[in-house]
């Protein structure tokens, strides 16, 4: 997934967030940022369709819980891209669990961001 300029504008639109430093290189870089950075939701955006992927659920299951642990800053330009695994399978309480994390890379091999996800499995 490649970060455009109208993905970030977009995405923006859509929240309502009007921080500079999504916006503007001098903003990003007075705050320390090195130029202008993407929100960091987007990369968790592309987590969730290669989850979907990487894990086909049957249908019916919850969504327990999500984790992300932000790493280096998304920029405009950037290539994402994104691993993901089944890192953990339990029962709790008569229920199947099944946890999954994604990986995402940008195209200099940086991790970015790394995403966990744990869901109740249907019976």
């Amino acid at each position: 997934f490649t970060v455009a300029d109208e993905h970030i504008g977009r995405w923006m639109d859509c929240i309502g967030d009007r921080n500079p430093i999504f916006y503007d290189d001098a903003a990003g870089k007075e705050a320390g940022l090195g130029g202008r950075i993407a929100p960091p939701g987007m990369a968790f955006i592309v987590t969730q369709s290669a989850g979907r992927h990487a894990a086909a659920r049957p249908p019916g299951g919850v969504h327990a819980k999500q984790a992300f642990e932000f790493y280096e800053p998304v920029r405009p330009g950037d290539v994402l891209t994104t691993s993901t695994k089944i890192v953990d399978k339990y029962v709790k309480n008569e229920r199947k669990y099944i946890v999954t994390e994604a990986v995402v890379t940008n195209q200099k091999g940086q991790k970015v961001l790394v995403g966990r996800s744990t869901s109740i499995v249907a019976r």
